[in-house]
């Protein structure tokens, strides 16, 4: 469907219906930038009112334009547009910009007037931008359908970068702070209401696009998983960019939910799962947002995180290394060979790496020259990082510190070279263009160069899918058991059940309806053992009393089901009690939590981290979207805080993490296969026992009902 954007963002005919004379008005602004811009298509202004606006002839009514257009622009009363909007694709209008705001943010009536709209799209096939937008624009073919007063220049550049907003208003404040990193914004759009168009097919379009060298885009929410995901994936195929700030928190994320995996996988941990698996660069700020499409468009993407630093200030050298760490750059000392030439030409600096040169090179530049040359050509660094201080600016200095950095550039190109520094922008330029990044700031230079690395690493990954079909992993997926049956929340026993039919380990375990039985039975489980009271009614057992742990004979058995019955019977009334849980302890073991939930966009998305009742309070959790392949789950156990447990702390033998893995795998093959259905399934404790040993679920939870979720049509690979 991204294919009929072409209309849209590169029409060879326009209308502007509300045209006004006025060019600083709503209905005005576009005639002006279209002039102003040089738009060498056709533009008929539409007004009743008058014969000419802003020196063009006009036109009553859309019915009366002499041509179909490729594009309206609506700037017009909201109560007229669905009257005019029919009278578009009367004419035969192809796409639709809507400016007119008054539908679904003003609640229900404007809702049901913007659900007219859809329907009005779907029937025709003409293409809907809006309602309650701002436009959108293309440099290229100087089609301006925007009444932002932040004009865009046409031109062209290697910097080009494309800007899909939901907001208009942050969309249109963006435009000058790209426009003052000197990033060339050559389409941009903003998708207001989305009653048609949405986020993700603009994504799409713009992917494919050879013009476009990097996207910025802003997100609040998304209506469609599978057309996100679509844009997403075409952008990694095509190894372009997209550096994202999502903002607004669903209230799903707070929700309060039977399983500790539902109460922590928000909306939120969803879309970073997403991104994460797409490659997306999710920033925390605008400044952010721009720091990485200015690396980006001067350095390129680079698979290496390897970081040589030289700086001029010790204090600066402790901070950067700190910055490497916490941003996963490697820092890897200096050779043997350049330490030996360094400290014969700078016998006072520090040879580790960052190397501190201190304040003498302002009395002998040519240190700097040595060894800024050194490492860049000699050390093998991905990239070198370069932190001067005033020195870059002071009279003496300027020259001498340029050709340093030119030389060091035309040695070896493809290291960037970033410099840290207060640089004015005409020296700033002079930088630029022989390919250096200038950051004022350490930490936004820091983050810029391990995004790089990212988004290296991403286009790796999504040219390793390239060529697996349509549906990646659709085959592996089908090959599970059909689809579960059940409905509504089972009990451990019967989640147990579940879970032991795709081959993941549960306790010797029975289940007793009364004390006498538990007293006769228990001795066919083994001691020591946990009796648990049984419904699936109740979610966390122990906050009513329903487990007694280190059970020991028979009578311990019976006097344990009695006191769990008393318990609940005053905790809970309400709840069914379907029988007593006799389970085989197991101790000496790691405790962990695997747990899927189904988000409403994305599908199933699994949790994996630090395990037990405090799990909520630690958080130690990571997050993929199901289904996920071996690595994929070795990827989300190192990445967890907790990993030293499970890797032999202090001591400590190490624990099973292979049969961890394989628990997060075939749970996540599972909840693939039953992606409509299942709502929650959560494993905790899973105890993971030492090397070799495995790894068994002593608790589990798991829900299902009739929902369906939106799942993506781009699925997951496996190798």
């Amino acid at each position: 469907m991204s294919g009929g954007l072409r209309f849209l963002l590169a029409p060879k005919s326009i209308a502007v219906i509300g045209a006004s004379e006025d060019d600083t008005r709503v209905g005005g602004r576009p005639l002006r930038h279209l002039r102003r811009g040089g738009y060498s298509g056709k533009v008929y202004p539409v007004n009743p009112n008058r014969r000419e606006v802003q020196g063009m002839a006009a036109y009553p009514g859309i019915l009366e334009v002499p041509e179909a257009v490729d594009c309206a622009i609506v700037a017009i009363r909201a109560e007229a547009v669905l009257r005019t909007l029919r009278d578009c694709a009367t004419r035969g209008v192809k796409s639709v910009v809507l400016f007119t705001s008054g539908f679904a943010e003003m609640g229900d009536d404007g809702r049901r007037a913007q659900d007219e709209l859809r329907r009005l799209a779907r029937e025709t096939g003409m293409r809907i931008l809006g309602p309650n937008c701002m436009g959108a624009f293309n440099t290229a073919c100087r089609a301006y359908l925007t009444f932002t007063a932040a004009f865009v220049e046409p031109g062209g550049t290697d910097r080009s970068i494309a800007m899909v907003s939901q907001s208009g208003g942050l969309g249109a404040h963006l435009l000058p702070l790209a426009s003052a990193r000197r990033l060339q914004v050559s389409k941009f759009v903003t998708t207001g209401n989305e009653c048609d168009i949405e986020i993700g097919e603009v994504l799409e379009y713009l992917a494919e696009d050879p013009s476009v060298k990097a996207i910025l885009a802003y997100v609040e929410g998304i209506r469609s998983g599978a057309s996100f995901c679509r844009g997403l994936a075409k952008a990694q195929e095509n190894s372009k960019p997209v550096i994202l700030l999502k903002v607004g928190k669903s209230a799903e994320a707070a929700r309060i939910a039977a399983s500790h995996t539902a109460s922590i996988v928000g909306d939120d941990e969803s879309y970073d799962a997403v991104f994460h698996y797409y490659g997306v660069v999710r920033a925390r700020s605008i400044e952010e947002m721009l720091d990485v499409a200015y690396a980006f468009s001067l350095a390129g993407a680079k698979p290496g995180k390897s970081l040589g630093v030289v700086s001029l200030s010790g204090g600066a050298a402790v901070q950067l290394a700190d910055l490497a760490v916490e941003h996963g750059l490697a820092l890897p000392p200096l050779a043997p060979e350049i330490k030996e030439v360094v400290g014969k030409v700078a016998p006072f600096a520090s040879f580790h790496n960052p190397a501190d040169l201190t304040a003498n090179v302002v009395n002998n530049p040519q240190v700097f020259h040595s060894c800024l040359s050194l490492l860049v050509e000699k050390g093998g660094f991905d990239a070198v990082l370069a932190f001067l201080t005033v020195a870059i600016t002071t009279s003496n200095l300027v020259e001498q510190i340029f050709e340093a950095v030119r030389a060091a550039r035309q040695r070896r190109p493809d290291c960037p070279l970033i410099l840290c520094a207060s640089v004015p922008p005409d020296l700033s330029r002079r930088y630029e263009e022989i390919g250096c990044l200038i950051f004022e700031e350490p930490r936004r230079a820091v983050y810029a160069l391990a995004a790089l690395w990212k988004l290296g690493r991403a286009f790796a990954v999504g040219a390793g899918r390239l060529g697996e079909g349509a549906v990646p992993g659709a085959s592996l997926v089908a090959a599970q058991p059909q689809a579960e049956q059940d409905s509504g929340p089972l009990n451990e026993f019967q989640a147990k059940m579940k879970l032991r039919e795709i081959g993941i380990a549960v306790p010797n375990e029975i289940v007793v309806q009364s004390a006498e039985e538990a007293a006769r039975r228990s001795s066919e489980v083994g001691f020591p053992l946990a009796v648990k009271v049984l419904s699936a009614d109740i979610s966390h057992k122990t906050e009513v009393g329903g487990v007694v742990l280190n059970v020991d004979c028979g009578k311990a058995a019976a006097d344990a089901v009695a006191r769990i019955s008393a318990s609940v019977a005053n905790l809970a009334p309400a709840a069914r009690i379907e029988g007593f849980l006799l389970s085989r302890m197991i101790s000496d073991g790691v405790e962990c939590i695997v747990g899927v939930t189904r988000d409403p966009h994305f599908g199933p998305v699994v949790m994996y981290g630090y395990g037990g009742v405090a799990v909520e309070i630690f958080r130690d959790v990571v997050y993929k979207l199901a289904p996920i392949s071996e690595a994929e789950a070795f990827d989300m156990i190192k990445s967890a805080k907790s990993f030293p447990l499970l890797d032999g702390h202090r001591g400590r033998s190490r624990a099973d993490v292979v049969a961890l893995a394989s628990v997060i795998v075939n749970v996540s093959r599972w909840a693939a296969q039953n992606r409509d259905r299942l709502k929650t399934c959560e494993i905790n404790p899973v105890l993971v026992l030492g090397e070799g040993k495995g790894a068994v679920a002593l608790d589990a939870l798991i829900e299902f009902d009739g929902g369906t979720a939106d799942p993506p049509d781009i699925r997951r690979h496996f190798g």
